[in-house]
């Protein structure tokens, strides 16, 4: 997008971590083509000229627990990991650019949680993975922000109930099929893994950079709309006025914020929906704008405020994830991201977190931390 500085990275160089997560996730292959997909569904894929059908997969339930998962024929609790459970970060002790240890606490549980066991821990090597808002927030509890771009450019997909009426149907039986992950006999596909899919309509490449806009998507049976933030540093992460009541630390403000961008995105694809639409010979109707942006929810996928860049004043970690500011403290999450995507993000926070995790091994090998 014009104006902020682009990824760092390439799809080419994360490829093989996108198949490593495929097979991580136990995903039914790292194929998501609409072609492949309706193959497998004997269906039929869609002809919109100004989007393209993007197959989502969802992962079985049971695979989700990735703390209790055999890997290798190891669990967590075989391996070289010390887990320490219920311990909250409160701060990062560091000097001369190298983060020395984190300073930790315990909690007693129960209906009146309060501090207990305060302890640190020193290692070769941080890595902070504790989502959007949390990774910002434990950033500026221990003032790092020489930037000033911490918890800036929060992003996420907003989504907005209500938008989109269907009047006249643009899909055959087998087009709607491919849309909603079903086979010939009306049931939802599912792989042994419990892996499920299903299409949606995203604006393709050539629209994009032509329109200069955003994405969004729209399923064939949905009525929300469900697009791309822009970045925008007026929507942030800051540290609030309260205090939370068990450490006695600042809580954390959420400023979200559209921009123009996001209201260009709105009208473009909505327009260009209609007439694809109206050509298939259906019909169908939208909110306006105003109606959108009054009703967004945040809908989960907090993102952006830690962004990747080349340039330290353009940012917060590099393209190892990084720290600009400590040389041996990362960020893993989709807190990195210099731009939102349309896609759900799990699927590429667990490629960025096997990414690092080569990274790390071939930086530091394997020395571990300690417990004071």
């Amino acid at each position: 997008m014009e104006g902020y500085p682009s990824w760092p990275v390439t799809r080419k160089e994360l490829q093989p971590f996108y198949d490593e997560a495929a097979s991580f996730c136990k995903l039914h292959g790292a194929n998501f083509s609409a072609e492949y997909w309706a193959q497998v569904l004997e269906a039929k894929v869609p002809d919109l000229p100004g989007f393209e059908v993007a197959m989502y997969q969802f992962m079985g339930g049971q695979y989700l627990n990735f703390a209790n998962r055999t890997v290798d024929g190891q669990t967590l609790a075989d391996s070289k990991i010390d887990v320490i459970r219920n311990a909250s970060l409160l701060s990062i002790d560091y000097q001369q650019g190298s983060a020395q240890r984190l300073n930790v606490a315990s909690i007693e549980s129960g209906d009146n949680p309060s501090a207990a066991t305060q302890f640190s821990i020193r290692a070769d090597a941080y890595v902070l993975a504790c989502g959007a808002v949390a990774n910002a927030r434990q950033l500026l509890l221990s003032d790092l922000n020489q930037s000033g771009k911490v918890g800036r450019y929060f992003m996420c997909h907003p989504l907005t109930s209500g938008v989109v009426s269907v009047t006249k149907p643009y899909l055959s039986t087998d087009e709607k099929r491919l849309m909603d992950g079903t086979k010939p006999n009306g049931q939802q596909w599912t792989d042994s893994n419990g892996v499920r899919v299903t299409g949606r309509f995203i604006p393709n490449a050539d629209t994009t950079r032509q329109l200069d806009i955003g994405r969004c998507w729209f399923w064939a049976n949905y009525n929300h709309y469900y697009f791309e933030q822009a970045p925008n540093p007026n929507s942030y992460i800051t540290l609030g006025d309260g205090t939370d009541p068990v450490f006695g630390q600042p809580q954390t403000d959420i400023i979200w914020e559209f921009c123009d961008l996001d209201e260009k995105t709105y009208n473009a694809t909505t327009q260009l929906f209609q007439k694809d639409v109206s050509d298939r010979g259906g019909s169908v109707s939208f909110q306006s704008w105003s109606y959108v942006k009054a009703n967004a929810v945040v809908n989960g996928h907090h993102l952006g405020t830690t962004r990747m860049s080349v340039d330290p004043a353009d940012g917060v970690v590099d393209s190892n994830l990084r720290s600009h500011e400590l040389n041996n403290l990362y960020v893993a999450g989709s807190s990195v991201w210099p731009s939102a995507g349309i896609s759900n993000p799990t699927h590429t926070i667990i490629m960025f977190a096997i990414r690092l995790a080569s990274h790390l091994s071939q930086e530091f090998g394997a020395s571990g931390g300690a417990a004071d």
